[in-house]
């Protein structure tokens, strides 16, 4: 009932497996690859063909060996098709003879299912790929060789007997031509699948079934620019229909216009980023360079962006493959604007070429931003450490001069309140210098480091309005002001 837009693609993958080919499908975190597996599994199930699914992100099977695995294979394929055979027992598979204990069970396990083609799914393939994996063995070793080389041989010895989908995030291990110094044994071997957006009567088809259950009743031209702003997502697409949801409050059923539609987008920008995020992880952990890409075309920065795009069509074919950009004349363009707006707003201090006016508005919302959370972590690290008491009057002692007098009936409170109290960056300074046993361990045990962050972050503000600011000045801003946002960020 809540399977939608992938039927065609569910049976294009039975249907290379009816045909003896293997194939492997892609995708972007939450883009419904689970979904069309089941989907697989239930369209085989209803043609009385087998299947094994083979989770291999479960430690049950990444932590196994991978002669372990061979035999933890044969034993969920028993378990989930119900199959009583006799099969070998851990001793047969030992790292010298799995392989060809793996064989054998197979092809008795086939004869029991009356010669019907077993697929294999391997789901979460990256948890047993190379320079990926959590277990040292796939990661580090030569097991996932010595698997692929198993089902591979075996394979092309008994074309009827099973094939293989290989599914995950992450299509790296048939791109790799090489791995520990030996040949992929499935390097450029099977075609694979990036699991395609919806389209706009994809979209209108979930959204309709979907807003009808919560009594949404969407205008048609809704649908497109779901489809447009979040690139055809499901996942994305119903989470910004939860976000409208949860801005009517009217007796349902309820219309949702133009209007609706555009603050329920605000809401998922403003409150649901995580869910961008989470989505773009599998670029940022394992495609970096695509991810850094992503960062420079968010930015404006078309030439950066052009440059990488020219080194390798690899770089731009994973980014069109999971759906993320689109390309016309070879313009790239965000595929999906959410992930552009992300972008954006995450990395709004690296923008390059700024005009003095766009230099001076950031040093100043850096650093005005900043002073608060400081004059806080201050205040609260010397009452824990001296009592209020004592704690104002080491303040006290270094505003020194007037200040003192002028604060001495002042709570210890109000002396770091700015609108009660002249207290100022450089004062903050002074005091963490002067009491670093007390702050050392929130700011990096270097106090060099520390004070030249900040002696360097006040004079780029002092400075900023008596001088034009040079790009190599305020890329030292920047350098700067980073390391002090990074360490306050910790604290909270």
């Amino acid at each position: 009932m809540y399977f939608f837009g992938r039927t065609d693609l569910v049976h294009k993958l039975v249907n290379r497996h009816r045909s003896s080919e293997n194939s492997g499908l892609f995708g972007l975190r939450k883009t419904g690859k689970t979904s069309i597996i089941f989907g697989i599994r239930r369209v085989i199930e209803a043609n009385r063909g087998v299947s094994v699914f083979i989770d291999c992100q479960n430690p049950s099977f990444h932590r196994k060996r991978w002669f372990a695995a061979l035999r933890y294979v044969i034993e969920e394929l028993k378990s989930q098709n119900e199959v009583s055979v006799a099969v070998g027992d851990e001793s047969k598979y030992s790292e010298d003879y799995a392989s060809t204990a793996f064989e054998k069970d197979l092809i008795k396990i086939y004869k029991r299912l009356k010669k019907k083609t077993i697929l294999i799914i391997f789901d979460e393939i990256e948890q047993i790929t190379p320079e990926i994996s959590a277990s040292e063995h796939w990661k580090t070793g030569s097991d996932f060789i010595f698997l692929w080389q198993t089902l591979r041989s075996i394979f092309q010895k008994h074309d009827q007997l099973f094939t293989y989908l290989i599914a995950g995030t992450n299509p790296k291990c048939i791109e790799i031509d090489r791995m520990n110094g030996v040949d992929n044994p499935i390097f450029s071997q099977l075609p694979y699948e990036y699991i395609p957006s919806f389209d706009v009567p994809q979209t209108r088809e979930m959204v309709r079934k979907l807003g009808r259950i919560m009594g949404l009743q969407f205008d048609e031209t809704i649908y497109g620019r779901l489809t447009d702003d979040f690139g055809g997502h499901p996942f994305l697409i119903r989470n910004v229909c939860s976000a409208i949801n949860k801005l009517v409050s009217e007796e349902r059923p309820v219309r949702i216009d133009k209007s609706t539609y555009e603050r329920g987008v605000q809401r998922f920008n403003e409150q649901y980023s995580n869910y961008i995020e989470m989505i773009l992880t599998v670029l940022k952990e394992y495609y970096n360079d695509e991810y850094e890409m992503l960062k420079f075309l968010a930015l404006g920065d078309i030439e950066t962006f052009n440059e990488f795009a020219k080194l390798s069509k690899e770089y731009t074919n994973h980014l069109l493959g999971y759906g993320v950009l689109d390309r016309n004349k070879n313009i790239f363009t965000f595929k999906i604007e959410s992930v552009k707006l992300f972008l954006t707003e995450a990395n709004k201090y690296k923008k390059v070429n700024l005009s003095q006016q766009k230099m001076l508005a950031e040093i100043s919302e850096r650093r005005n931003s900043m002073e608060p959370k400081l004059r806080e972590i201050v205040r609260k690290g010397l009452r824990q450490q001296y009592g209020e008491s004592e704690a104002k009057k080491k303040v006290l002692d270094i505003f020194g001069g007037s200040r003192i007098s002028k604060y001495s009936s002042y709570s210890y409170k109000d002396v770091f309140d700015p609108r009660k109290a002249e207290i100022y960056f450089e004062d903050i300074r002074k005091i963490i210098e002067k009491e670093w046993s007390v702050f050392e361990h929130l700011f990096g045990r270097n106090k060099e480091s520390f004070s030249t962050a900040m002696k360097e972050v006040n004079k780029y503000r002092a400075d900023a309005h008596a001088k034009s600011l040079t790009k190599e000045e305020m890329d030292c801003f920047r350098v700067f002001v980073t390391r002090l946002e990074n360490y306050i960020s910790e604290q909270d």
